[in-house]
């Protein structure tokens, strides 16, 4: 008879890795002038989090409770663009913002369990976890860029490798604002989160994927900006297929949200200079994402039996006990 061993429970790398955010929005004028977001807008604090004002007071900010479950973050998020929209009530920019008011979308990982592998406390974490981010997530924002704008990144803000050590884990921001609908938000966070899974599972070939993306801070900062976004388009065949090979990109959630990205490039669509007020009018995502099934250990006789379901397969090792 398998009896499960009460002393072989573990925190799953799901459990670990929590995912939070403070994307930022430019709230625009009727003549295409921005206003100031501190001189319009109430703070609001909610069950859902805190919807404000970046330390400039011009762009809105949104700062959702954070979660395990990304699917709940865009739900928090949600629940913010309707107390934003109760304010205001004229366009709204996100991505990339505007020339002098560029636009953040700050993705937050926490991880519990080990110091080491907090970016801001370790060299070698850092490299290749924010490496990893930019390889796997940059050729999407770029092709959702108007050319003029991606190169934002140029700048310390929101250039290549822009991460933040932090008591919870790090802020990791280099990507701009993916607050354009809701399934867009989720594809970012869902793939941050599948991407720390993974590496810290030790499931990703840092080097070969990272070599994969060719993507390096000379070939961001290229004069020829339409070049480099026609570069950055033909690696999203190539990430695509790198996230869905993620275990936590398998699931509903990770399958719409990157086929809604994928739907928006092979159609031409930018988030730049839109207005996203309409694109939030309804919460069109899962409205759930089950964690992973952790592992079990179990004993039978004489030998321990380890059933690993946390990628969505069945996998059992047999171990003879000592």
């Amino acid at each position: 008879m398998l009896t499960r061993d009460p002393s072989m429970h573990r925190e799953t790398t799901y459990s670990r890795v929590t995912v939070g955010c403070d994307p930022e929005v430019v709230l625009m004028k009727a003549n295409g002038t921005y206003m100031r977001a501190n001189n319009i807008l109430t703070e609001v604090d909610c069950d859902a989090g805190n919807l404000g004002w970046d330390g400039a007071g011009t762009p809105a900010e949104f700062r959702p409770t954070a979660d395990v479950c990304p699917v709940r973050v865009v739900q928090n998020l949600f629940t913010l663009f309707q107390e934003l929209k109760d304010q205001y009530i004229l366009p709204i920019f996100a991505g990339n913002g505007l020339p002098d008011v560029p636009c953040g979308g700050h993705i937050h990982i926490g991880i519990s369990g080990s110091d080491e592998v907090y970016p801001g406390s370790s060299g070698t974490a850092q490299r290749d976890l924010t490496g990893l981010l930019d390889t796997m997530l940059t050729p999407f924002s770029v092709a959702l860029s108007l050319p003029v704008n991606f190169r934002r990144g140029l700048r310390d803000y929101g250039g290549l490798g822009d991460v933040r050590g932090k008591s919870y884990g790090f802020e990791y921001r280099t990507q701009p604002s993916w607050m354009r609908d809701p399934k867009t938000a989720l594809f970012f966070l869902r793939s941050a989160k599948a991407i720390t899974m993974a590496y810290l599972d030790e499931n990703l070939d840092i080097e070969e994927l990272i070599e994969l993306g060719g993507i390096s801070p000379g070939t961001y900062s290229h004069k020829d900006t339409a070049a480099v976004k026609r570069g950055m388009t033909k690696l999203v065949g190539k990430m695509s297929e790198a996230l869905t090979s993620l275990p936590y990109m398998r699931s509903e959630a990770g399958t719409e949200s990157l086929n809604h990205i994928r739907e928006l490039i092979e159609r031409g669509s930018v988030w730049d200079q839109v207005d996203i007020q309409g694109f939030w009018d309804e919460l069109d995502i899962p409205k759930e994402d089950p964690p992973p099934l952790p592992k079990l250990r179990v004993m039978n006789s004489a030998m321990w039996i380890e059933a690993d379901f946390s990628d969505g397969e069945y996998h059992v090792i047999r171990e003879p006990l000592e």
